[in-house]
């Protein structure tokens, strides 16, 4: 099932091919897998290409590091044989030697817990070089404070942060150019209920 959407929708923490399989037919415009040694959902970058099989031209694929060197970065991303990469903001000189080697960096801009404002965002996002706003990116049970979005949200910027069938609606309204999904839909870490995806899409589809 395809849904017409104005915004992408990210499915994030992914470990079996089923749940990606199921995340492309309810419309999911990109699939991602973690490649953070700490957290449960990591996966090997041969898994994460064994999960990305499903994805069709159009579908992006990305693969979620930390704090890794450039080189692992590289390496993973080759042998995953994807171009998309999300990285912890502030590993700058990390970012721009993956830029140098062909790869697309969207920087990871995490929300500090209490603050009143966004972070600052450098370089610009732009249609060609989004980034990603989230809590954290290993606390998944964190909730993003949509307030601090304002009326509409960061041009060109995925918003994370334990989005929820339950909470997903409210984020629209701040009219995001993305949302990424990753524990909001889970049975448990890495595993996606297919019951709460369905409700994740059914509401972004027809309200909650």
């Amino acid at each position: 099932m395809e849904t017409p959407m104005d915004y992408r929708i990210l499915v994030a923490g992914l470990t079996r091919l089923q749940d990606a399989a199921l995340a492309i037919e309810l419309g999911a415009t990109d699939l991602g897998c973690e490649m953070i040694p700490e957290s449960p959902r990591c996966v090997t970058p041969e898994r994460a290409k064994e999960i990305f099989q499903v994805a069709g031209p159009s579908t992006g694929k990305f693969l979620l590091f930390r704090s890794s060197p450039a080189e692992a970065v590289i390496a993973a991303a080759t042998a995953a044989d994807v171009k998309n990469v999300m990285m912890s903001a502030g590993f700058e000189i990390e970012a721009e030697a993956c830029e140098a080697a062909g790869l697309k960096v969207f920087r990871v801009h995490e929300v500090l817990s209490g603050t009143n404002m966004l972070p600052p965002v450098f370089p610009e996002p732009s249609k060609k070089q989004p980034v990603v706003l989230t809590v954290s990116m290993t606390a998944h049970e964190l909730t993003f404070p949509w307030e601090l979005l304002g009326n509409d949200a960061p041009e060109y910027a995925f918003i994370g942060g334990a989005v929820r069938p339950e909470n997903v609606c409210a984020l629209l309204t701040h009219h995001p150019y993305g949302i990424l999904v990753n524990s909001g839909v889970e049975q448990e870490a890495g595993i996606k209920d297919p019951d709460r995806l369905a409700l994740l899409f059914d509401a972004l589809e027809n309200g909650f």
